[in-house]
């Protein structure tokens, strides 16, 4: 499993919850979408150049659901 985190700047006057409610609205579309178009999404909503950092996630400690995933092997 990986962790990506992508990083961009926001233009002046955006609140929190304009960028939370954006970011729930494209989850769906971020799992099946290409890099670049995604890239290109940022560009246009934010005016930013994404930078995108991919981890190898061996574990995740999920404190809100008290659980902890680990993926199997493949």
């Amino acid at each position: 499993m990986i962790t990506e985190l992508v990083l961009f700047d926001l233009p002046k006057g955006i609140t929190r919850e304009q960028v939370v409610a954006g970011m729930r609205e494209r989850a769906q579309h971020w799992r099946r979408c290409p890099d670049e178009s995604w890239r290109q999404r940022i560009r246009e909503l934010y005016g930013s150049e994404p930078v995108m950092r991919h981890f190898d996630t061996r574990l995740v400690v999920d404190n809100v659901l008290e659980d902890s995933i680990e993926p199997t092997e493949v």
